[in-house]
């Protein structure tokens, strides 16, 4: 993203600067646009990231934050947000969908906020996915090569076969998008349930509500889709739930269970 956008900037003629950082940028990448963003001075920046600029990264005064889709956790969210406006005690956010269900997870993320009301996290015993990212991460911090997917392990002599990656852009693994808090889900619904949300939200925020609203709370307690020859189960639970739900049903092909 922050390529295209430095593209696109160059032919409109802005100064702006563009930074990327996510994990699969090298290290001297992330603190070049730490180092420029803590340092800078009247000069127009942005740093297009993942979560990696959460927590624990001193970059100074941040004017706003573009949050692209839904965030997963309201804990995210208040993070993300919490870094814009240390200087002036006040706090921009830009919310960008780029689909009806981002933007209703989008909706359900700011209410939540709003009302003061944080995720709750269980425990997870054994996070191989944690494991597997920090061996990803020693890679990247000691080769400074980014890449796309690992292509192959030799156990024997304890080699990893990656495929690079092109202009910084961030690898896509198969593990999901991320995952989505059961208070988070719950707003959803609420938010589809009760009009009294909407009466701040603009006329097309509503109309993509009221579509969403006709099509998904047919039913009490869940929802049956159809869609590309499948079934699908909207529980408007959890990441964790529905992905449990998978598991038990075990009907590859025949029933979904739509996250």
């Amino acid at each position: 993203m922050a390529v295209g956008l430095s593209r696109l900037g160059k032919k409109r003629g802005s100064d702006t600067r563009y930074f990327a950082h996510h994990s699969s940028v090298s290290k001297d990448m992330r603190l070049t646009a730490e180092k420029f963003a803590k340092s800078s001075k009247g000069e127009l920046f942005t740093i297009c990231c993942t979560s990696t600029l959460e927590l624990g990264i001193d970059i100074g005064s941040v004017d706003s934050i573009v949050q692209y889709n839904a965030p997963h956790s309201v804990a995210s969210l208040g993070q993300r947000l919490g870094r814009s406006g240390r200087t002036t005690r006040e706090n921009i956010l830009h919310f960008i969908a780029t689909d009806e269900w981002s933007l209703l997870q989008g909706l359900a993320a700011i209410s939540l906020y709003e009302d003061g009301v944080i995720d709750r996290f269980d425990p997870i015993i054994k996070p191989y996915d944690v494991f597997a990212h920090q061996i990803i991460s020693i890679l990247l911090e000691n080769t400074g090569m980014p890449f796309e997917d690992v292509k192959d392990i030799e156990l024997v002599s304890k080699k990893i076969y990656v495929t690079r990656a092109v202009d910084g852009n961030p690898p896509m693994f198969s593990g999901g998008s991320g995952n989505i808090t059961n208070e988070i889900r719950s707003r959803m619904k609420t938010i589809l349930e009760d009009r009294s949300y909407w009466i701040d939200y603009s006329d097309n925020i509503k109309k993509v509500l009221l579509k969403l609203s006709k099509e998904n709370l047919r039913y009490e307690k869940f929802q049956w889709t159809e869609e590309n020859d499948k079934i699908g189960l909207r529980t408007f639970q959890s990441t964790k739930i529905n992905r449990t739900l998978q598991l038990l049903l075990n009907m590859p092909g025949k029933v979904e269970i739509t996250n």
